[in-house]
């Protein structure tokens, strides 16, 4: 099965708004678009799973991003609000779904909670910046047998900004 990790993208600066109703700023926006076409070179053959960070930035990432890949399902969770690895992991094998070929679940959030659950499923020593996103991969097919370590990088996607 596979596993996208995605970190929200540039949020605007506020002084006058609570962190979770930030709205992504104008690089943000344009990252997402970035982003998005990547992901449609990629991930087009996949139906998505998503769960997504409740917070303003980390919904409207998740919207712009996969707004044109077909999606199963797509729900946003305030328990994924700067969550850690480990809660994220429980989040994920607790959804227990046993995937397709032609399915992926993916996880939209925030750092560094999604950093280091990158780092405790594939070893790989990675900080996210906003915007970007991996691909893991596991060698089974259900959710809840994901564990550390037992992923496999296969992809970094990185906005390309003019």
């Amino acid at each position: 099965m596979k596993l996208i990790l995605l970190r929200h993208a540039k949020a605007e600066q506020s002084l006058t708004k609570n962190d979770f109703d930030r709205n992504l700023s104008n690089k943000g926006k344009k990252q997402c678009v970035s982003i998005a076409k990547q992901f449609e070179q990629h991930l087009s053959k996949f139906r998505l799973h998503v769960f997504c960070s409740s917070a303003n930035r980390t919904r409207q990432t998740c919207d712009r991003t996969l707004t044109n890949l077909a999606l199963t399902s797509k729900t946003y969770h305030k328990s994924l609000y700067l969550t850690g690895w480990n809660e994220l992991l429980q989040f994920i094998t607790a959804y227990d779904h046993t995937f397709q070929d032609d399915q992926c679940l993916v996880l939209v959030g925030h750092n560094f909670g999604i950093s280091d659950l990158l780092f405790q499923l594939t070893n790989e020593d990675i900080t996210l910046k906003t915007g970007e996103a991996v691909i893991i991969d596991f060698p089974f097919d259900n959710s809840k047998l994901i564990s550390r370590e037992t992923g496999t990088l296969l992809k970094k996607f990185s906005p390309l900004l003019d």
